[in-house]
Order: C-alpha cells, then sequence, then structure tokens
C-alpha cells in the first residue's frame, strides 16, 4: 500500500515537472513564432527600421495615390524635420532638412527645393484634420529614395545621410523573426538577392531585404560585405576648441589694421561688419580696410564670423521676423555677402526683441542655416542667459538656437550693468556657472555646442549717500590704472574677483576686478562643462599675456 501511494506521488511530481517543462518551452517559442507584423495599413521602413507601429500609435498613415507616396506632416516632423512649418499667412509649408530646403505652396504646387523650382499637380489633402504631403515628390529635400513594394504593401525610405553595409544571400536560407532556428519564417531569401546588414551577433545578422523585411539571417549564409559610406557630412562641430574674439568697430574708418598682428590660439574672429539698417537691408563696413581684414585672418589661418547685429531695432527686427518674405530676404542678403567677401560664417547678434517674437527669431535661423551649410559655412547666434528681462533675456528659445545653429554663444557678462540699479559684479563665477547648468541642463543645449562669451571689462560704481550715480566701463588693461594705489583690494569668494572700495573726490566707488585671475577662474568652467570654446568681448580691451593663458586652459 506504501509503496502505491509513493509510485503514485513520484508519479504526480514528474507530471508536474513535465508541465512545468512544456509551459517553458512554449514560453519560449511562443513570442519566436507569433506574427507581430503589422498587416491592416502600409508598412513603414526607413532605413534599418520599421516604423509603422509608431504610425499606428499617432494615429497617421502611409497612403500611396497615383503612385505618389503621402506622409502626413506630424511623421515629417518626427522622422525628419521636427521644424517643418506652415506659414499660413502665405499659404505655404517650409521644410528642412540637412542643407536642403524646400517650400511647397500648398494651393497653386509650386515648389522650391534650394535653387531649384518645380511644380507639382500632386497638392497635400488633409484627413481627419492632419495633413498629408507628396513625399515622393518632395524626397530630394529630404536626401531620400522612397519606394513602395506592392507585395508586401511597404513604403522603403533611404537616406543618404546614413552609412550602409550591403551584401549579398550565398544560397537560399530563412529569415527568422529572432536569433534561433526554433522562430518564425519572415521571409524566403534567394541565392544572390541582396540585403542591407544592420547588426552582426555571433552566428546571426539582423538585415533588412529589399522588399522591407526585417528579420535575423545566419551569418554564414551571407557573402562577401560591401560599404557605402554616406556623402553628406553630418557633423557641425569642430574637434577643436573655438577660441575668438569679437572685433567692435562703428565704421570702415574704424577697422584695426592689424597686419603683422598674431595672437596665440586665437582660430576665429568676429568682426562687426554688417548691421540692419533703418529700412531692414544689412548696411555693411567693409570696403577696402575690411577687405585687407579680411585677408590677414586667412593669412593667420583664423576664420572669419562677420557678425550681423539688429542695432536693438526692435519694431524693425519685428517686422522682418513676422514676414516669410522679409525674411528671405535678409537671407538672401547674407548670403551674398558670405559669398562675396569669402567669409567663413555669419556671427547673428540680434538683443533687444519682443519676447513674443521668440518663435519667428528661431524661424529666421531655421531658414538661414541649410542655405549656410550648403556652403560650408558656420551658423552662430549670441544669447544672453536665460535670468532676465523679457526683451533681453526671454526671446530668445535657447533649445532650438542650440540645436539648429552651429553654435549658441552665452554672452556671459552684464550680470550687472548700465541699467542696473545697484553695483554688482559685471560677471561673477557663481552666476555663470548657474547659468552654464541652465543651458544645459533645463535648456536641453549639448555643451560642445556652447561657446562661453567672457569680457575683457570691468564697471567702476559711483555712488553718493547711497545713492547710485553711475557707472563706467573700464577695460581690463587699465583695470588697475583706475585704482589708487592705497585702496584696499579683497578676495570676493562668491563672485571669484578681486574686489575694491574707495572714497574719491568725495564719492564712494566699487568695483569688482574683471583680471587675469578672475578671468582664469571663469575658463575652467569650458573644461568642467567640456564647452565648445571662449568668446572674448572685445578685442583691445585685454592685457598681452591673456591670449597664452586661453590657449594653454584650452589645449
Amino acid at each position: 500500500m506504501k509503496k502505491k501511494i509513493l509510485l503514485k506521488m513520484i508519479t504526480i511530481i514528474l507530471f508536474l515537472f513535465i508541465i512545468l517543462g512544456l509551459i517553458f518551452i512554449i514560453k519560449k517559442l511562443i513570442p519566436g513564432y507569433k506574427n507581430e507584423e503589422i498587416m491592416d495599413m502600409t508598412n513603414l521602413v526607413i532605413n534599418s527600421s520599421n516604423v509603422t507601429d509608431y504610425l499606428k500609435d499617432n494615429n497617421t498613415k502611409v497612403y500611396v495615390k497615383d503612385e505618389v507616396i503621402y506622409l502626413s506632416i506630424n511623421d515629417l516632423r518626427n522622422f525628419f524635420d521636427k521644424y517643418i512649418y506652415i506659414d499660413e499667412q502665405y499659404g505655404k509649408i517650409i521644410s528642412t532638412y540637412n542643407s536642403n530646403i524646400v517650400i511647397l505652396d500648398i494651393n497653386t504646387g509650386k515648389v522650391n527645393l534650394n535653387t531649384e523650382e518645380f511644380k507639382t499637380r500632386f497638392l497635400p489633402f488633409e484627413v481627419d484634420g492632419i495633413i498629408y504631403l507628396p513625399f515622393s515628390e518632395l524626397q530630394k529635400a529630404y536626401d531620400a529614395n522612397c519606394t513602395y513594394i506592392t507585395d508586401t504593401n511597404t513604403v522603403i525610405i533611404d537616406t543618404e545621410d546614413k552609412d550602409k553595409t550591403l551584401a549579398v544571400i550565398e544560397q537560399n536560407t530563412k529569415l527568422k523573426s529572432r536569433k534561433r532556428n526554433l522562430s518564425r519564417t519572415i521571409y524566403e531569401l534567394k541565392e544572390n538577392e541582396e540585403i542591407m546588414i544592420i547588426e552582426e551577433y555571433d552566428k546571426w545578422s539582423k538585415v533588412r531585404t529589399n522588399k522591407g523585411k526585417i528579420g535575423f539571417v545566419l551569418t554564414s549564409k551571407i557573402g562577401e560585405k560591401r560599404e557605402i559610406k554616406s556623402l553628406l557630412n553630418t557633423q557641425n562641430n569642430k574637434n577643436k576648441k573655438i577660441n575668438m574674439f569679437w572685433d567692435y568697430f562703428y565704421s570702415e574708418e574704424s577697422i584695426p589694421d592689424r597686419s603683422g598682428q598674431e595672437f596665440e590660439g586665437i582660430n576665429v574672429v568676429s568682426p562687426s561688419f554688417f548691421i540692419l539698417d533703418n529700412n531692414g537691408d544689412i548696411k555693411t563696413n567693409i570696403g577696402i580696410k575690411g577687405e585687407k581684414y579680411i585677408e590677414w585672418a586667412h593669412s593667420n589661418e583664423y576664420e572669419v564670423w562677420a557678425m550681423l547685429s539688429n542695432d536693438s531695432q526692435k519694431e524693425l527686427t519685428s517686422k522682418i521676423l513676422n514676414n516669410y518674405e522679409k525674411r528671405q530676404k535678409l537671407i538672401l542678403e547674407i548670403m551674398n555677402l558670405v559669398k562675396k567677401y569669402k567669409l567663413d560664417g555669419i556671427n547673428v547678434d540680434f538683443e533687444n526683441m519682443y519676447m513674443d517674437d521668440k518663435d519667428v527669431f528661431s524661424r529666421f535661423i531655421i531658414e538661414l542655416k541649410p542655405r549656410m551649410k550648403a556652403i560650408g559655412k558656420e551658423i552662430t547666434v549670441d544669447v544672453t542667459a536665460p535670468d532676465g528681462a523679457g526683451d533681453w533675456s526671454m526671446c530668445y528659445d535657447r533649445n532650438v538656437l542650440g540645436d539648429v545653429s552651429d553654435y549658441i554663444i552665452f554672452m556671459a557678462y552684464d550680470q550687472y550693468g548700465e541699467s542696473s540699479l545697484k553695483p554688482g559684479t559685471t560677471s561673477g563665477y557663481g552666476w555663470v556657472k548657474t547659468n552654464l547648468n541652465k543651458f544645459i541642463e533645463t535648456e536641453e543645449i549639448e555643451p560642445q555646442k556652447i561657446i562661453l562669451g567672457l569680457p575683457f571689462y570691468s564697471r567702476i560704481w559711483i555712488t553718493k549717500d547711497n545713492e547710485l550715480i553711475e557707472s563706467k566701463v573700464v577695460s581690463m588693461k587699465n583695470i588697475y590704472k583706475n585704482i589708487p594705489s592705497n585702496a584696499e583690494i579683497i578676495w570676493d569668494d562668491i563672485t571669484r574677483q578681486n574686489y575694491a572700495k574707495y572714497e574719491e573726490n568725495g564719492y564712494n566707488k566699487e568695483i569688482w576686478i574683471e583680471d587675469i585671475t578672475s578671468y582664469k577662474e571663469k575658463l575652467t568652467l569650458i573644461q568642467i562643462y567640456e564647452l565648445g570654446g571662449v568668446s572674448n568681448w572685445c578685442k583691445d580691451m585685454e592685457v598681452p599675456e591673456i591670449w597664452k593663458i586661453i590657449k594653454e586652459n584650452l589645449s
């Protein structure tokens, strides 16, 4: 009796083990055999990814009508151009990608693609409030080739900005859903059929077929590989740190003659060549002296990023930025000047703008960027700290500007400036560091795209009976000449600057001193945050030894 009970218990335990084993095997095998393909809509494959799931979640589709492939503006925004824009005033859709800009007239089908102009009879249409564009008509704008595969109901888009590895299958084999033989067969691969290799593992390779199917194949079945390198340069930033200065002058007559001068470590200069006049045109002060300046810079292997200023003309700037045609006119002027004078880039210095113009200023930079990129030129944008007044600080979308431009330059000065109601430092270490954290963490700008703009000047603050009378700018090279020899100079740990306060001619004077010591403190932030480099305001206010110090710190 006991033997029968024991035998029965052993049988039950064995049965349970078998059941558990089967459950384990089923759990392992079912995912490999489960058909995860989306069968009820046109699939979209972009390079090495099937993104159809995303379309389904986004409530959009791919349409194929009269052999024309249509994508929604939402999907173009997600996969190609997050800044694609509908200008309702002019009835245009404006899109930028790499070095291309395409402008589609919604009503007529007229297309401007860079310098090319043509007309398409396939107009955008709307479904459930979503606009769809004829992508196959505009594919050149996205450096893409798109194909519709009828038998798999798949649209394949290959972009030219990606490196690709191609190969052929050496013998008939199966494309599997997982990296194992015991998984679902997605597709029967034939001998000599071409594939694109996405990723390689020990025994398996992830591949895409010419039918748009993506899965795994035994690496041993793949023949010799061939690499196709992208002809498009997608790298924005230089490997070297930028070491530049602004060279400020009012007119051609005041352009300095720098022939014979050389500044250690400098690789970029930004002369104030361009300014908006009262009509919104660009006033140039280059002339013969400016051309000689450019020759001098290039002879020393300095790049010339000419500054374009709006001269703080708020109303004029607003009128230009808010009008598509005026923006395009200004952009065309910039391009002509860059080509005419063989400049290496443009430094956009637009200040004192309406806070409501933040987005249209971004549009200006977005629309300028592909034109500059097409001719291999840099675009940099000057911005203030993100902690001030609307017209001086909150008028910039730093996240967009930092993303689009080659560099964004943080003008880390005038923490206390001309309009301040009380004395303070021009550029305190703690204030600069706090704002750099905002640039990187809050505004989400890549550190290597940030150039730190530092001052070569301080302010002497003059007060009487605790009332601020005025402040005056003093250059770094003259700072100690303006402080009496008997004035007490102490170190300020908060600003990491020397500080002096003294009485002179019945007035109280105080100054947070911008000298080599304080400059070096802020210069360390470039290494701490791995920033793109430094720029200095402005040339001829410095002490000569500063260039060697900057070079040593940047290298």
